[in-house]
């Protein structure tokens, strides 16, 4: 039996130029300190979750728990999930110690009154280190485009979608690039597409669909360029592991 399991991942750049700090090509993530490109690190890091708002705290109005699984130093999924009990401004390592060379999921699964959490909350190397995940304030999901293939596992692509929010007029090119992430190779163009303002959600081009990605490579959504200024590109992919 051919058993397959399905991800859906999900990115948004809020704010993506056509000139200046902010220019394209940019990855679809919420690209904290205008860092553009998603930081895929080189090496395990030990990893803490922090929230912008200190109503997110266990016990707090705004988000209590946070789930995060993720790829070991040799690339094998973690078994356990990391179930971390929030702080607000004070960060929380990873209950089990564990060193991740990847993450492959981060959201909120509980949250006080206020049923969402209530700052952006942040995936990252401790003591300052690469952030490896955002869920935006409101939304309970990371928001990062970005994902990596773990040892004994080949995905391959069931749909894309990329499209732009509130937008009176513009367009942007988005485009499905992976590498080899264990040797941090080149990135190789898999299909682009454009999409503009008139477009609610336009689908990838069709020879993305069905493409493989082997264990231990990287994919990820890109912008490739825009129209203007302030361009807001949103993507999402689903992928199928088996």
């Amino acid at each position: 039996m051919n058993l397959q399991v399905r991800h859906l991942m999900r990115g948004r750049n809020p704010d993506i130029d056509s000139t200046g700090a902010r220019a394209a090509p940019a990855d679809l993530w919420p690209a904290p300190g205008d860092v553009l490109s998603y930081p895929f690190p080189a090496s395990p890091l030990q990893l803490e979750v922090v929230s912008t708002d200190a109503n997110d705290t266990f016990g707090g109005t705004g988000a209590r728990l946070a789930y995060v699984t993720g790829l070991d130093a040799d690339w094998n999924p973690v078994l356990a999930p990391e179930i971390i009990p929030l702080a607000g401004l004070t960060p929380v390592p990873m209950p089990s110690g564990v060193s991740y060379i990847r993450r492959t999921s981060f959201m909120v699964i509980a949250a006080g009154s206020g049923q969402r959490n209530a700052g952006d909350i942040i995936l990252r190397g401790q003591s300052g280190g690469p952030v490896l995940g955002i869920i935006p304030a409101g939304l309970g999901i990371d928001q990062s485009a970005a994902q990596s293939i773990a040892n004994g596992f080949e995905a391959s692509i069931i749909d894309t979608f990329v499209g732009l929010q509130r937008q009176a007029a513009g367009w942007a090119e988005v485009g499905i690039e992976i590498r080899d992430g264990r040797q941090s190779g080149a990135w190789l163009m898999v299909a682009s597409a454009t999409v503009n303002a008139s477009q609610t959600f336009v689908q990838a081009t069709p020879r993305a669909i069905g493409a493989s990605i082997k264990a231990g490579w990287d994919i990820r959504l890109i912008c490739l360029s825009v129209s203007g200024s302030n361009i807001v590109v949103s993507g999402l992919m689903q992928l199928a592991y088996r």
